[in-house]
């Protein structure tokens, strides 16, 4: 109990500073300050992008 008490409150001293606070924003959300843009780079659906070709050699 004493430990998770210490962890609690060392927690709470971090978020005591504003730039720690708006670091955890934008890692959990889509936030971000004036003069920065946001990037989301999304993996291609694989069964939408999947192709699929029979071959034939006809011999």
């Amino acid at each position: 109990m004493h430990s998770q008490n210490i962890d609690l409150q060392n927690e709470l001293d971090s978020l005591k500073n504003p730039q720690n606070v708006i670091n955890i924003l934008k890692s959990q959300t889509n936030y971000v300050e004036q003069g920065e843009h946001l990037i989301i780079i999304t993996m291609p659906n694989s069964t939408s992008s999947a192709t699929s070709s029979a071959t034939s050699t006809g011999q």
